[in-house]
């Protein structure tokens, strides 16, 4: 995909039986809404409003524009070659792990630490990186005579990062979100790199213990969540949306936990914050992502998403930075664990300890 002066790997893989997929590192993303007619394409991506809508050139290129349908005239082209099946890349190892700590907008007041986690087999690189609201996701490329390049694309979001590595660290580092965006980077390697707790950011101001928030319900009325919806239950409030990347692996995440404690006294409280001010649109994308998920359990709707909006609806609380931030309350209604951002699968142990504590902290909940 092509953005400006840049390009944007992305690999789509077709079997036999023509399913497509969209490949990020570990991640299959399915795509099974395309429409051929005689030369032309069009594929509609699952989890966003976006589609690739191409000509076939020949039997080996395609080439047309992906169309952002969630922004105004919003499309960036792309040319599709094919590969051949011994070209495709085989099963992925490692043979070298490197953790940095990265400094993003490096020179500019608004700096801000990460954490870089790659794994290099030869010339191919995987990895992502930690910021102190979330992940990258699976990012996936190349190091090649010392220039790094990872990339990822999930049907709405387009991520670049580039950068030079230079003994122990890396320089001239530039991350290229969409057409528009573009901030330096750099990083230094260091296997012991932390972040601040991600249960520390946002917390309860004194004098409060519980949590209480005016929303909408799937008929557009307003309803407050409050005592009465926590009583005798263990429950996760969840401040998402669907345009979210982390809050869509959360969800996936939050699905499982439904299913194994529903039943023990466990609920989700979905509260969404979409990218517009239409309640029958907002409703419509968080239903339709719910049910790829297989989430059967109500969600609530709040207003256009904006953290200083967010963060005012939620008074007892210092601030909302992030979406998702998730709140755990007790079964006598009492806020437990306030945790903001999600580290997902892609950040590998990251994400294989909080799901290990999340389940112990819920089981321990439960028991009270």
């Amino acid at each position: 995909m092509d953005i400006g002066d840049l390009f944007i790997p992305l690999r789509l893989e077709v079997d036999s039986f023509m399913n497509i997929s969209l490949l990020n590192g570990e991640e299959k993303i399915t795509i099974n809404d395309g429409v051929q007619s005689e030369d032309s394409l069009i594929l509609n991506m699952p989890r966003y409003e976006s589609r690739f809508v191409g000509s076939i050139v020949s039997d080996t290129i395609i080439t047309g524009s992906w169309y952002n349908l969630a922004k105004e005239d919003y499309s960036v082209p792309f040319e599709a070659n094919y590969l051949s099946p011994v070209d495709m890349r085989g099963e992925w190892s490692a043979n070298a792990e490197m953790k940095y700590s990265v400094t993003f907008s490096p020179k500019n007041n608004n700096a801000y630490p990460a954490i870089g986690l790659f794994q290099v087999n030869s010339e191919e690189l995987r990895g992502t990186f930690l910021t102190e609201t979330g992940d990258y996701r699976f990012l996936e490329g190349a190091l090649v005579e010392n220039q790094l390049t990872l990339s990822n694309f999930d049907g709405a979001h387009m991520f670049l990062f580039r950068g030079e590595m230079k003994g122990d660290s890396i320089v001239n580092g530039i991350f290229n979100s969409g057409k528009h965006y573009d901030e330096p980077w750099n990083a230094a390697l260091n296997p012991d790199a932390t972040l601040t707790h991600p249960d520390s950011l946002t917390y309860l101001l004194p004098g409060n213990e519980t949590v209480a928030v005016s929303v909408m319900d799937l008929n557009g009325e307003i309803t407050t969540i409050d005592q009465e919806d926590y009583e005798s239950r263990v429950s996760i409030i969840q401040i998402f949306g669907t345009w979210c990347p982390n809050c869509y692996d959360e969800s996936l995440f939050y699905k499982e936990l439904y299913d194994d404690y529903s039943t023990q006294g466990f609920q989700v409280i979905p509260i969404a914050f979409e990218a517009s001010h239409d309640f029958a649109k907002n409703s419509a994308a968080v239903k339709t992502q719910f049910e790829e998920i297989g989430i059967s359990y109500a969600y609530y709707l709040g207003p256009k998403r904006n953290k200083k909006v967010t963060s005012e609806m939620f008074p007892m609380l210092n601030n909302i930075i992030s979406y998702p931030t998730s709140i755990f309350v007790d079964k006598q209604g009492k806020v437990r664990k306030i945790h903001t951002g999600f580290y997902g699968p892609g950040t590998g142990e990251y994400y294989d300890e909080y799901v290990i504590e999340t389940r112990e902290f819920i089981e321990s909940l439960l028991q009270e």
